[in-house]
């Protein structure tokens, strides 16, 4: 039996919606160029929209970069992850989008750190 509370938030990790420049490096056919359109952005994962199906399970490799400070001073974040979820779950022709779950398997110290900083500078009041 399940013990979670119905609508309670399973995620570890605070989000926060994010416009971000975000470089996949995977090798995928037809995905050279592709650049998604993130829209959530967690210390365990990534919510991004892609013109392209990318498979449940496929790893992936991130770069991008997120604002530290109210200067204007990015750094860089790059991680590994696997994709945890699809929407829709399937490729169709009439799809124009598909939101992509990433869950980061591989994070470095400084890109972590980056990471959270982004995202308690987003969540301060």
């Amino acid at each position: 039996m399940n013990d979670q509370v119905k609508g309670e938030e399973r995620r570890q990790g605070r989000r926060v919606d994010a416009t971000l420049a975000l470089n996949l490096h995977l090798q995928l056919p037809g995905m050279d160029g592709v650049v998604p359109e993130t829209i959530n952005v967690s210390s365990t994962g990534i919510y991004f929209r892609s013109k392209q199906f990318i498979e449940p399970m496929t790893k992936i490799a991130l770069q991008f970069e997120v604002p530290v400070d109210d200067g204007g001073t990015n750094a860089p974040v790059q991680c590994e992850g696997i994709v945890a979820r699809v929407v829709p779950e399937v490729p169709a022709p009439d799809v124009e989008h598909f939101d992509v779950a990433v869950f980061f398997t591989v994070i470095d110290a400084d890109s972590l750190a980056s990471l959270e900083s982004y995202i308690s500078l987003r969540l301060a009041p």
